[in-house]
């Protein structure tokens, strides 16, 4: 009689354990069916409203993505709103006003005011937090320097190329000043042009410069997350 007690008990267990092994087996299966329906939700706003990203890059691939380092983290993926009035952390005002207007005069539209930074390498964007694959919306511009990197940390070269710019400033007393906008623009010009500076020769043969990306709205994809998204993509077009 004990011994049937036992097998009863031991049955019973069997059945609590396998009853708990259904209910996580069917909460994981939920879980990966939910994020798998956000994966092709985020595949189907790369699709239909980054065109001109896709187009710019000639095609969604490993080294044609911008990759983006944020505090608040959006998982799996979220939309956000570029600010037009960024204020610099650690360039100062006066300097920011001045490159934005140099890259105002030299036809470039994305400055250090309205845009919204990025780098086409993963490990480097880690320093500013989770890092993130960036997709501009929408018609977007850009600019970016074939000669340095990170235009504060690298900024002694703007001094070494302009000369004393505090010194320069302060005796023109007016950064209107005619002599004083030729001599930056010539300095400018020198720092963002190059043979190609398209997007596409920024992420391919310099994936550790800043890129300034000026547009009304990015997706903003968590890295770990977009294996999933990326394997949406290449299973709608056919490609391994």
């Amino acid at each position: 009689m004990a011994s049937r007690l036992i097998e009863v008990k031991a049955d019973k267990e069997e059945m609590k354990i396998s009853e708990i092994t259904a209910k996580e087996s069917t909460a994981a299966d939920a879980e990966e069916k939910e994020l798998q329906e956000e994966a092709q939700k985020a595949a189907e706003i790369i699709k239909t409203q980054c065109q001109p990203f896709i187009r710019e890059v000639g095609g969604i691939h490993y080294d044609s993505l911008l990759y983006r380092g944020v505090r608040n983290v959006r998982y799996p993926y979220g939309i956000v709103s570029v600010r037009k009035d960024r204020v610099p952390m650690n360039t100062s005002i006066k300097y920011t006003e001045m490159i934005n207007a140099s890259l105002n005069r030299l036809g470039y539209k994305a400055n250090r005011t309205n845009s919204v930074f990025s780098i086409g390498l993963k490990e480097y964007a880690e320093d500013y937090g989770t890092v993130h694959v960036m997709f501009p919306i929408g018609e977007f511009n850009y600019t970016w320097s074939p000669v340095i990197a990170d235009w504060f940390v690298n900024f002694h070269e703007f001094r070494v190329r302009f000369g004393d710019m505090e010194k320069f400033y302060e005796l023109k007393g007016n950064p209107n000043h005619p002599e004083h906008k030729e001599k930056f623009d010539e300095m400018m010009n020198d720092l963002v042009r190059g043979d190609d500076n398209s997007l596409q020769t920024a992420l391919k043969f310099h994936p550790r410069h800043e890129i300034m990306i000026s547009c009304d709205q990015i997706l903003l994809i968590e890295a770990g997350f977009y294996s999933r998204v990326e394997q949406v993509l290449k299973d709608d077009t056919g490609s391994n």
